[in-house]
């Protein structure tokens, strides 16, 4: 913009300073709209947003605030649409990694519900274990994909319980704790963000404050945490997914996630038609 500014004056070839013209640029910026907070209930696509409050997709709209969309087209929902027959890519994962288990694709797909409504509020936490190439980085994709990657963030179990580290994951809908090294401790943090419990929230350079933070919770690990905790509140919360079949090498496709990426306008039509009564995802997963 200063550039803009300094060929605009020698154009009209008027003298000139750099400090004008910083305080001109300054100036300018002072008359431009205070950005807000991206709303978390809307999806970006290519296309438009899926507002997930009304369940519609709809047009963009400057006021939206969205900094990061899906590059695909949400496309219109076909007569007799399945995940079977129009999300093949996304079907043949989800048989593979619950090694064709209808029981236990159920339970998966409601914790996918779980992501894509955001609901915090159930006080449970995922964890998905398994050996490499047993299909858990593409679910943390896929749950990527549905929270919005502008509402995804990645950290640790030791961020979880450090009130400096916490900062970095306030106002984010999903919280990605992607290949954990061993952990072992009492997950004071994680209980207590799960809980709905108001957290200390150190910022650098801020006012430390205490908060909720109403986001979902994944874990991504190739073996379960071990928790010292024996009241219960962990456990109780724990939802875990293995991962036990293990794709051959020969056999993967490393272009699955962008497939299952053009399918996500099916899957979330799905998953909200199989889960109109949410409390079916919240017994689903209850009993894994």
């Amino acid at each position: 913009l200063q550039r803009e500014m300094v060929a605009a004056f020698m154009e009209e070839k008027m003298p000139y300073s750099p400090h004008g013209i910083s305080a001109a640029v300054d100036a300018l910026k002072l008359q431009l709209p205070m950005m807000n907070a991206p709303e978390r209930h809307l999806i970006g696509f290519r296309n438009g947003v899926f507002d997930l409050k009304i369940g519609q997709f709809r047009p963009h709209h400057k006021h939206d605030w969205l900094l990061l969309a899906n590059d695909v087209e949400f496309n219109s929902p076909v007569s007799g649409e399945t995940l079977q027959s129009h999300a093949p890519q996304f079907w043949h994962w989800l048989n593979r990694a619950t090694a064709h288990c209808e029981n236990k694709a159920e339970r998966v797909l409601a914790a996918l519900f779980m992501v894509l409504a955001n609901r915090y509020d159930w006080q449970l936490f995922l964890e998905v274990t398994g050996a490499g190439g047993s299909g858990k980085s593409i679910f943390a994709e896929i749950c990527t994909m549905l929270a919005g990657k502008g509402n995804t963030v990645s950290a640790s179990m030791a961020a979880l319980e450090n009130s400096r580290d916490r900062a970095l994951i306030v106002g984010y809908s999903l919280i990605i704790l992607p290949d954990q090294t061993r952990y072992v401790g009492d997950g004071s943090g994680i209980k207590a963000i799960t809980g709905g419990d108001e957290v200390a929230i150190d910022p650098k350079h801020k006012q430390p404050y205490s908060t909720r933070i109403p986001a979902v919770v994944l874990a991504v690990n190739n073996n379960a945490m071990s928790f010292s905790d024996r009241s219960g509140g962990v456990s109780r919360r724990r939802v875990i997914f293995n991962f036990s079949e293990v794709v051959p090498e020969n056999e993967r496709d490393p272009l699955l996630r962008n497939k299952i990426a053009a399918e996500l306008p099916i899957i979330i039509r799905q998953l909200l038609h199989r889960f109109a009564d949410p409390h079916t995802a919240r017994r689903l997963l209850a009993a894994q």
